[in-house]
């Protein structure tokens, strides 16, 4: 045994950069798989301490209905024993003026700061120790006396509903806590009877925070809640429904395109292993003539892998934390609110992954193994390599039985697929048409080699025989992999680009109003602005949940079936005559999107219940419709006043036409909306906020399109050694009759070409059929997105591909002229 040890050890030694490419190959799956299972996690917890800073540990919100004309609830009819606290605050805006011509708004909190402590504790700096928290005394952030040279005791003057009213600072708090998220705006915390006496609203509030004691189920305190309490909202502070969609929109790309590396990495470690099983066939022959047996020797080889596995699996994780940390970053969308990145795992996230890179190596290693053993003794020991018959009708079958299968399921299978099936059809497919690969070769050698042999001479018709051998066939199957999945992952990263803005494609409007409290003083005050055309009232609510399935519509819209078309115009309502949209009017009526349908089964005339707060609300499916509007296609509309009656929490807004440039309408309006706390933004602005947004994200897709690049350079170049091992005794042979080092020479430059041309050639149009299967996994993922394709993108490859593969066979050309004929034939 300790003989068997130190020959693993060695082989492991001696071979130090195909020991380094395995290693790696591992360590980079392993890696990329624990970074993408861990991000979820890590964006989870950035995002709740980014709520967490507005809101501290309080549980439950409870505010007015948006419907209700009074944003002012009674503290006093908020009753409940298994509430651990229960805060009032009046949460308000105003107005500070730097200047004649800039303004400010003020995010105001009126609050006890006892009660603030409790919830969401500040920290001050400095603050007015001879005088109490009381009265017309604020707060400020550090970051606002700094910007403004402000100090404690210094008066402000904030306008709250036109009025101006001086306020002293009381205190200078530290950036944390209510104070953290200062962008655009400035925050100042007052005490809570001072703004119910600015605001006359007789002891009422605008929001009370709670928390529900340990001891109870927070649903059921909820539910409690709102039972009681029928005219007021009450919601949960963390929407679970919004931390899920974005956890998912993060994490369902990375592993998609893990995937694709992981099916690369096992095939460089199952090449690799071909040439470690090739190398030590001799040395395996020696023992099995001495008494080992068969199990003996494959014992010997799967150990050597499961040792590549355990130091892929020590450099994943050690890779994966260091990745992790580079995507959080990357992902913090929340850095500006002053939340630092957090990285986030668990030690089973460490423990799979390193279970994966066991795997891989063991399971990559297996069929290497298995085919050493059906050599004889003799054929071991002499290190006699027999060729496989290319055209095994066997693999032809399969090759069609796979292509077809893949084909016919996305035809014939008209319902939803699971990502399990989708992705099994792509691999499917990918695999099928890289076991053709080989008769296409022979097909096209066929009809090019003798042509091809008056032009070039005999080493070119040597070429076209070499390439249709199965090692070089190998190879080229991998370069094909490896060009297909390329192309696809660049297509579909440019797609992913496109998409992100696709959906302010379907809107009409140039200028938008969001945060509107009090809609009629907003109305009231842009009214005589005569450069806006048209205006929309935007309705909509979020998270539905229907009766019956486990799905939810992400997006609900109210509207104006007279306006809709005209603000909405690239939506398309199957099927409608113009008339649809007016049935929205006539009954409890929905139009949702064809994905959504297909999700739940319905047609149309069929009937869905919504349940909202509890109560379950009865629609008829009218139609269905295609848009980008919502990414997952859970979107649907309903008319305005049966939203009105049925939701209680929605978020209205704005939208504009206008007859001018969009920035100086933009300005014009928020000089007159000055101090109800909107926000007005240009639909330029917010397509260019979106994208980057998502930039970072789209800079990790690339990160990982190049990941795949280089670990498919590696694959290439470890066939390269599995080609060269195997042709020595053919390249001897050759030189032994007579053939001249240029003629060597020339025979691999256009063996070079030739597989490349067929290896970019069809790694190309795999990589064209990967995208039109796409679809089919996108539909699984219910993502309406358009797959973009692009000539340039496919050019640029298959030349690429030529050129890769003509250096490559430099390469080969330099390492057959030191291969020593003597050697090689020796045995002849």
């Amino acid at each position: 045994m300790q003989m068997l040890v130190k020959f693993i050890l060695r082989n492991i030694l001696e071979k130090k950069f195909r020991t380094f490419l395995i290693v790696f190959s591992i360590t980079l799956s392993s890696a990329l798989f624990f970074a993408s299972s861990s991000i979820s996690g890590s964006f989870q917890k950035m995002y709740l301490n980014k709520i967490r800073s507005t809101i501290g540990n309080a549980d439950i919100k409870i505010t007015s209905k948006e419907n209700s004309d009074n944003m002012f609830i009674d503290s006093k009819e908020i009753r409940n024993n298994k509430l651990e606290y229960k805060i009032d605050a009046i949460e308000y805006f105003g107005v500070y003026s730097e200047s004649k011509n800039k303004d400010m708004n003020v995010n105001i909190k009126g609050i006890s700061l006892n009660d603030l402590q409790k919830m969401n504790p500040i920290k001050l700096e400095k603050k007015d120790s001879k005088e109490k928290f009381d009265e017309d005394k604020i707060i400020i952030s550090d970051k606002t006396a700094e910007k403004y040279k402000l100090k404690v005791k210094d008066i402000l003057n904030i306008k709250i509903n036109g009025k101006s009213y001086p306020f002293k600072i009381y205190g200078i708090a530290k950036p944390q806590g209510i104070f953290a998220n200062e962008v655009g705006y400035l925050t100042i915390l007052t005490p809570l009877k001072t703004m119910e006496k600015h605001l006359n609203t007789d002891e009422k509030v605008t929001t009370i925070y709670a928390k529900a004691k340990n001891e109870y189920n927070l649903d059921s305190v909820m539910k409690d809640l709102s039972n009681s309490n029928k005219n007021y909202n009450v919601e949960e502070t963390i929407n679970k429904e919004i931390l899920e969609y974005m956890q998912s929109n993060i994490s369902t790309p990375l592993f998609i395109m893990l995937s694709v590396i992981l099916v690369m990495s096992i095939f460089i470690i199952y090449s690799s292993f071909k040439v470690i099983a090739i190398e030590r066939m001799p040395i395996i022959g020696t023992f099995r003539s001495v008494g080992a047996t068969q199990k003996t020797t494959t014992f010997i080889l799967l150990v050597e892998s499961f040792i590549y596995g355990i130091l892929g699996g020590i450099f994943g994780n050690i890779l994966g934390i260091g990745v992790l940390r580079i995507i959080a970053d990357f992902m913090n969308q929340f850095k500006n609110d002053g939340i630092e990145t957090i990285v986030e795992f668990s030690s089973s996230h460490l423990i799979y992954s390193f279970l994966l890179a066991i795997a891989i190596s063991i399971l990559s290693a297996i069929v290497p193994i298995v085919m050493v053993n059906k050599h004889s003794i003799k054929d071991i020991v002499l290190n006699i390599q027999q060729e496989e018959e290319l055209r095994s009708f066997k693999k032809l079958l399969i090759s069609i039985i796979l292509i077809s299968a893949s084909i016919g399921t996305q035809i014939f299978f008209k319902g939803t697929p699971s990502i399990l099936l989708a992705m099994t059809v792509i691999i499917s497919f990918m695999i099928g048409v890289v076991l053709l690969v080989p008769y296409i070769i022979e097909i096209f050698s066929i009809l090019f080699k003798k042509i091809s042999t008056y032009i070039l001479g005999n080493e070119s018709y040597l070429s076209f025989k070499n390439i249709t051998s199965k090692v070089v066939t190998s190879n080229i199957a991998l370069f094909v992999i490896g060009i297909a999945t390329i192309t696809a992952i660049t297509s579909i990263t440019l797609s992913v680009q496109n998409y992100i803005t696709s959906g302010y494609d379907e809107y009409d409007y140039e200028v938008k109003i969001n945060g509107i409290r009090d809609y009629d003083s907003v109305e009231k005050s842009i009214n005589n602005i005569t450069d806006i055309k048209n205006l929309y009232r935007e309705y909509s609510s979020m998270y539905i949940e229907i009766e019956g399935t486990n799905e939810k519509i992400s997006l609900l819209n109210g509207v104006n079936t007279d306006k809709y078309k005209e603000f909405y115009p690239k939506v398309n309502i199957e099927e409608d005559n113009g008339k649809l949209l007016d049935k929205l009017n006539k009954g409890r009526n929905i139009i949702i999107h064809e994905i959504l349908a297909k999700r739940i089964n319905t047609k149309i005339g069929d009937t869905i219940k919504l349940v909202i707060n509890d109560e379950k609300k009865e629609y008829r499916v009218i139609g269905l419709m295609e848009t980008n509007i919502s990414s997952n296609g859970r979107y649907a509309i309903i008319s305005k006043d049966n939203f009105l009656k049925d939701i209680e929490k929605y978020n209205n807004s704005l939208l504009l036409k206008i007859n001018k440039e969009s920035n100086y309408i933009k300005d014009k309006i928020e000089k007159k909306l000055k101090g109800l706390g909107t926000i007005v933004t240009t639909k330029h602005e917010e397509e260019t906020e979106m994208k980057e947004s998502n930039g970072n994200f789209m800079l990790i897709l690339e990160g990982f399109v190049i990941m795949a690049l280089f670990v498919g350079m590696f694959g290439l170049v470890n066939n390269l050694f599995i080609s060269f091992i195997q042709r020595k005794h053919d390249i001897a042979i050759f030189r032994s009759i007579g053939m001249s080092n240029s003629q060597s020479k020339k025979m691999f430059i256009i063996e070079g070409i030739v597989s490349g041309i067929f290896g970019s050639g069809i790694g190309v149009l795999l990589g064209v059929g990967l995208l039109k299967m796409i679809p089919y996994l996108l539909k699984a993922m219910d993502i309406s997105m358009e797959v973009l394709y692009s000539r340039e993108i496919m050019l640029r490859y298959f030349i690429l591909g030529i050129v890769v593969m003509v250096i490559t066979s430099f390469i080969t050309m330099f390492k057959s002229s030191k291969v020593s004929i003597i050697e090689e034939i020796k045995y002849e």
